[in-house]
Parts: C-alpha cells; structure tokens; sequence
C-alpha cells in the first residue's frame, strides 16, 4: 500500500501520544495546520484522511469545525475527531457526503484502525465525487437546454401570427400539437394586398429546437421571396417555392435534412386559389355539397433538388368550401393509435381524415385531431408534430 498523506488540524494543543502512535503504525505521512486556517481550503488531492484533534472546550471551537467540515465536503476525505471525550460531536448541525468518525486520544490501537478504515475509502469517496460532479454538469446542461427550449419558445411564438388576417369571405382556423416541448411545423397567413391573402404550411424534418428554428428561418426566407415579386404582382406559388428552395440550399443549414411546404395565394373576394406544394401530404378541397377532393400537385421537398420545379394547381372555393392542408403527423396517428389498443379506430389518416372532414366539419375534426395526438403522446407512443390549416371560403356580406 502506497504511503497514506493525512493531515491533521489542531485546536489549541499538540496532537496526543495516542495518535502519533497510529500515524506511525500506518506509515503516514502528516502535514499539521490549525483550526481556524483549514477552515477555509479544502484538503489537497495527496490527502487521504483528515484528523481534528479537539480542544478540551468543544463549545469554543464548533463554528470553525462545522465550516470545516463543509470545507471538507467539497473534496471528500474520510475525518477522523479525535477527542478526550470520544462521545462528543460537532454542535451544529452538518449534512454532507463523507464518513466522521470519533476517537478517544488515549487508544493508540482504537486510532490506527480507525485511521486504516478512514485512508481505504478515499478511491471510494473520489468515485463518487466524480458521479455527484458529473450530475451536476448534466444538471447544468439540462437547464442550459431547457433555456435554449424557452427561447425558441418564443421566438417561434413571436413567428406564429396572434391573430388572423379579416380579409374578404375567408375564414381561418389551425390545430397544433407537438411532440416534444416545441414543433417544427410552421402555419402562417399573410395579406399581400386587398384581395389576396399568402398561405404557408411547413414542416422541418425532425423534431424539437433545430426543426423549430428550421420553421422559423423558412417563414423569414419566404419574407424575403415574397418582397421579390417585380412589378408590384403576386408571384405564383409555384415559382414562390422555387426561389425558397433556392434559399435554403444557398443557406447550407447545419443539422437540417429537408423541409416540407406547401403555398397558396387565394383571393379573398372570388374564392379562387393558386397552390404549390413541397412535400407535403395532399391538400383537400372540402366541398359544402359532395366529398373533399384531393389536389394533386407534383414536388418535392425543399432543400434537396437545386433544380426541383413544382407546379401550381388553381381552383375555385365556392360559398361554404374550404381548403384544408395538414402535416404528415397527421398520417402518422393512424398506425400510432392503432399500436395503442385501437386496432379499429378512425384515426385520419389522409382517406379517414377526408371522410372525418366530410361526415362531420371542420371544428369537430380538429378537436378530434387534438384529442388523439394528446392521448397518443400520454400513452408513449411514437408521435410527430401535426399540424392542420383550413381556410373556409364563407358567403360575404355585403
């Protein structure tokens, strides 16, 4: 056994024969410092054990031992009080993490076992400094992280619009569930003029902060698109996701792997519609009279393809129809509440979610929505952010 380091602090008298007797037994070498200085540093890492050789008046010497041994807690070492009176012990209170025991100043053979006891364990003590230490860090880290959460928090709030654009006959409603603390599903409108409103659904891969802030660069970027359009006209979706796709690719963003998107321009007065998707699952028209229908427009995610083109689907809204696209989490909770006990459930998939909207409006639907993506989640399973927009095209007043 390597030579043990123990360091004794003393009161107001010279260590006992006693404990002389048990550091020579065990080979020790000693360092001697008083009270009221080793209070304030913590042992060095050669220590292996600490004795605090007490005076013959305990009362006058307990705030100095009591900040000692906080002192002590900071590098654990096994502590040894040695007194006249071995039933003494510190008068303050003391919560910590090291082993102290007593012993009486007159036992040499009661010492040096004690000693031995006390240097074995300092691997022991270290080992578990080492964990309480790394705890801490991740501790550190995961509030670190909660703030980072909390700021994209905001700043995605701050994106998201407080309230919708009165604009003509449209009428705007959302549903938003995320599967962890922050979504990376974006939904926006914008008024660009009088009559038309711009319509923005996306979806960054992934979850959590780097899709929420992906969401967030893609609602800046198309900022900048929009604010292109030459000759004051109305750029056509189709080319509006061309030029984001350029955006994005020209971003060279860490951490990402594509975004989904879908746009529209729809004019508020005639209900008509331009939209380009990227992506995204397939929009529906839902018809006030007859069954929602799908809108088949061709392109593929942004980010990926620098050539990529994707086309413009136009349409007419009649009084009482409505446009509604959503996020592939939507087509997830169909296999999700299946897993979950529900093998028979009329989760909206895209068909089932086409003949929930039909059989039973939009309102309901969305509740619905939300119900099942929070029951999928508390249940643990697999879950993505999902997001729907409606626009209703209602009939204006005049």
């Amino acid at each position: 056994m390597p030579q043990p380091h123990v360091q004794v602090v003393l009161s107001d008298k010279t260590p006992p024969p006693a404990l002389d007797e048990a550091l020579r037994r065990i080979n020790a070498s000693t360092s001697f410092s008083p009270l009221t200085d080793a209070r304030l540093r913590a042992p060095t890492r050669a220590t292996d054990a600490v004795v605090v050789v007490r005076s013959r008046d305990p009362a006058l010497e307990a705030s100095d031992l009591s900040a000692l041994l906080w002192r002590i807690s900071e590098r654990p070492r096994g502590i040894l009080i040695v007194s006249d009176n071995p039933s003494d012990s510190v008068s303050e209170p003391f919560v910590g993490s090291i082993p102290v025991t007593h012993g009486c100043g007159d036992n040499a053979d009661e010492l040096t076992g004690r000693l031995l006891a006390l240097v074995s364990m300092k691997p022991s003590l270290e080992a578990l400094e080492r964990r309480r230490r790394d705890v801490h860090k991740r501790e550190a880290a995961n509030e670190a992280f909660r703030r980072q959460v909390r700021l994209a928090q905001t700043i995605q709030r701050s994106m998201m619009p407080s309230k919708w654009p009165a604009v003509g006959a449209l009428r705007f409603s959302a549903v938003q569930r995320s599967a962890r603390d922050i979504s990376g599903d974006l939904c926006d409108v914008q008024r660009l003029d009088r009559s038309h409103v711009g319509v923005l659904l996306a979806d960054a891969a992934g979850e959590g902060v780097p899709a929420a802030m992906l969401s967030v660069f893609v609602r800046r970027a198309l900022n900048a698109v929009e604010s292109k359009a030459s000759n004051g006209r109305i750029a056509r979706p189709g080319n509006v996701l061309t030029r984001l796709n350029h955006e994005v690719i020209d971003s060279d963003l860490d951490d990402s792997e594509f975004i989904a998107a879908l746009y529209a321009v729809i004019n508020a007065h005639t209900g008509h519609v331009q939209l380009a998707r990227a992506g995204t699952p397939y929009p529906l028209h839902r018809r006030a009279a007859g069954e929602p229908r799908r809108i088949n427009t061709s392109g593929c995610v942004l980010g990926i393809d620098r050539d990529a083109a994707f086309s413009t689907e136009t349409f007419l809204l009649s009084p009482g129809d409505a446009l509604v696209c959503f996020t592939d989490g939507i087509q997830c909770l169909e296999p999700a509440l299946r897993t979950a006990s529900e093998p028979t459930a009329d989760a909206p998939g895209t068909d089932r979610w086409a003949r929930l909207l039909a059989q039973r409006g939009i309102a309901e639907s969305f509740s619905q929505l939300t119900t099942r993506h929070d029951l999928v989640r508390r249940l643990g399973q697999p879950v993505d952010d999902a997001t729907a927009l409606a626009v209703e095209f209602a009939h204006e007043q005049r």
